[in-house]
């Protein structure tokens, strides 16, 4: 797939994108223009990544509330008709109980998730951050550098040569530099 950046996938996803993913993202990348090295890429993953837990978070609720009313439904065939209502209370009551446990552990699944993601995230600005002061530093002392290889610091036009021809001048002290 060189048409889509697989290692990025690889690293949100931790597997090999299937063909039917890639056939799903190259649309999306059709559709908006994107190039290979598009900085949307990552962006586009995370959001796949969360559609896709929270499709899964909503079937697993479906399946877990199911289970748990399939049971409490053979409790109450097994309880008679005597009980039948205190069997329906206490099954509604179950399914909250549990519906409430499930919904919360999804909820603490997805936050620890988002957590680490957002200082994933966190993590890189500050690394790009600090690479780009280091930069520009650099730029900084390399233009510092060349305008003074180019003009030197000589106060003044006059310029002096000393016993073997290497030039000389007067270099004038900065204010506040203490000479």
């Amino acid at each position: 797939m060189s048409d889509l950046p697989e290692n990025l996938f690889e690293k949100v996803y931790g597997r090999m994108p299937t063909e039917k993913e890639k056939v799903r993202l190259l649309r999306i990348k059709v559709a908006l223009g994107l190039s290979n090295r598009d900085e949307f890429w990552p962006l586009i993953l995370v959001l796949e990544y969360y559609t896709r837990f929270f499709i899964a978070a909503g079937f697993y609720l479906v399946k877990a509330v199911r289970k748990e009313t399939q049971k409490l439904e053979k409790i109450l065939q097994k309880s008679g008709s005597l009980a039948e209502t205190q069997a329906r209370a206490a099954v509604a009551r179950a399914i909250d109980e549990s519906a409430e446990q499930i919904a919360k552990r999804a909820g603490d699944a997805v936050e620890q998730r988002a957590d680490l993601l957002s200082k994933r995230a966190w993590m890189r600005g500050a690394m790009f951050g600090g690479a780009l002061g280091v930069g520009l530093m650099v730029i900084g002392a390399a233009a510092t550098y060349g305008v003074i290889a180019l003009h030197g610091i000589c106060d003044g036009s006059e310029r002096h040569r000393d016993t073997q021809g290497a030039s000389l001048c007067y270099v004038k002290p900065l204010p506040l530099s203490g000479a």
